[in-house]
């Protein structure tokens, strides 16, 4: 049976979560790109101090995303489970951002508001972020068109904030700095964004309230008691471990996606050296950021394409991955490495037809929220779509290992000889990364189920409820 059930979903609500991951991407990325540069030159903060920031929203950052699954799966609003998390915590993010970013009276005050604000704003990013795509995998039902549609909007959302933040970054940077002064036009740029973010959170929100409508005080304390005396119904910790733990599906692919992350961020991490040391040409990354970028976006709408001629998402994730083992190691094992325009173009073709697993992998999470249930009887879906973040942020340590080790296996030094080793920095460019993809693809094209076992999976979960519906 073919997993495409009806849902009255409407043409506006994928476009309500590219709207909504558009600006609220571009919060992030401001959040990331400016934060050192608001330490050093705005508020004037020592280098130890710095670093010391850095490490506790860092640990702080890595202990709650293993935290917010079981949180995710447990909490609930009067206004909707998922629902809620989209209209009151946007404009808490924003609001800390702007709090974090106003420079204070002393150094010592900007640091400590800083730290606070910035760590709360970075665990609450991540449940906004994850809760955006319970709701909307919620909505989509069971319909593979419109849950691909879902991921691939989200994913547009993320990638075209880069390019239009290139259009309206530095007229904000002027708007903030005309009303609030040069040293407080991040917070000026939060307030923009954030608002604007919050609008189409809101709005998303609002439109679908139908699928997740809102309860009055007194069913909402109904829905708890209920919940209480049906402990059968009730999802408990031991269940939540359990569906984790007893989920093949969700463990290939979190390391599937953990190898994925380490090359995707790995070749990121190395285009300041492999621009380098390779082409001799520093200048040149920023030209090669935006033709990537627009590569992405474009690639964007080749998915759709490559899901209507293989409706098994798995097939157009391993397809991505496949382009970037492919194409990477085609400019390696040539002298085109060494030339800018063959390696931007070779990188516009990879970032074109490797959409695939950047765009789809939140949709194989929901698919494995659907094993979950059919496992325990219970939906799991707050849980198992929550963990989705959890192998970027175990990325994080591997590159952070492998990238500062082969730099010193090469000896690299600044100030001289680097053209020397140039072929083994394009070779941690190029062909490492490919590797990891490759290692990737192994894992999922192995380990990951086919569509049509999550479509029978599916079909026994409806007989299921048909039956407890019969008994009842």
């Amino acid at each position: 049976m073919s997993n495409q059930q009806e849902t009255p979903y409407s043409i506006k609500y994928p476009f309500m979560v590219f709207m909504s991951q558009l600006f609220f991407a571009m919060m992030t990325m401001i959040q990331m790109q400016y934060q050192n540069a608001f330490m050093t030159d705005l508020a004037r903060l020592p280098f130890l101090w710095i670093g010391t920031i850095a490490s506790i929203c860092n640990l702080v950052s890595t202990i709650f995303v293993f935290i917010q699954p079981f949180i995710l799966q447990v909490v609930d609003f009067r206004i909707g489970k998922y629902r809620g998390w989209m209209i009151y915590f946007p404009i808490i993010y924003g609001a800390l951002l702007v709090v974090a970013y106003f420079n204070k009276s002393t150094p010592l005050a900007t640091a400590v508001v800083f730290t606070i604000c910035n760590c709360i704003a970075c665990v609450l990013l991540n449940f906004v972020d994850t809760a955006q795509a319970l709701f909307s995998f919620k909505i989509a039902g069971t319909n593979d068109r419109i849950k691909n549609s879902v991921s691939i909007n989200k994913g547009r959302g993320a990638y075209a904030n880069s390019i239009l933040f290139g259009f309206i970054g530095n007229p904000m940077i002027a708007l903030g700095t005309a009303l609030f002064g040069y040293e407080n036009y991040l917070a000026a740029m939060f307030i923009i964004v954030g608002i604007l973010t919050c609008i189409f959170y809101w709005i998303y929100a609002f439109s679908c309230a139908k699928f997740e409508p809102a309860r009055t005080k007194e069913q909402f304390k109904l829905d708890k008691e209920e919940a209480k005396k049906n402990p059968a119904k009730a999802v408990t910790i031991k269940d939540m471990l359990k569906a984790i733990a007893q989920n093949p599906p969700l463990l290939w692919m979190v390391i599937g996606e953990f190898f994925r992350y380490t090359g995707q961020f790995g070749f990121t991490m190395m285009m300041f050296y492999y621009f380098k040391c390779t082409l001799d040409w520093v200048a040149g990354v920023a030209i090669y950021s935006t033709i990537r970028g627009l590569g992405n976006v474009v690639g964007t709408y080749m998915v759709p394409v490559l899901c209507k001629i293989f409706p098994d998402r798995k097939k157009v994730y391993l397809l991505g991955c496949l382009s970037w083992m492919v194409f990477p190691t085609i400019l390696f094992l040539t002298p085109l490495h060494q030339s800018f325009i063959p390696f931007a173009v070779g990188i516009f073709i990879t970032s074109f037809f490797g959409g695939g697993p950047n765009t789809l992998y939140a949709a194989m999470f929901s698919d494995c929220g659907t094993y979950a249930q059919w496992k325990t009887g219970k939906d799991m879906s707050g849980l198992i779509v929550g963990t989705y973040l959890i192998p970027n942020i175990l990325s994080n340590f591997l590159r952070g290992v492998y990238i500062p080790a082969g730099l010193s296996m090469l000896k690299y030094n600044p100030d001289e000889g680097y053209l020397l080793i140039s072929k083994g920095i394009a070779f941690m460019t190029l062909e490492l990364p490919a590797i990891w993809y490759a290692i990737a693809f192994v894992i999922i094209l192995l380990g990951f189920p086919k569509k049509e076992k999550f479509d029978k999976w599916y079909q026994e979960i409806q007989e299921r409820k048909a039956a407890a519906v019969v008994a009842d």
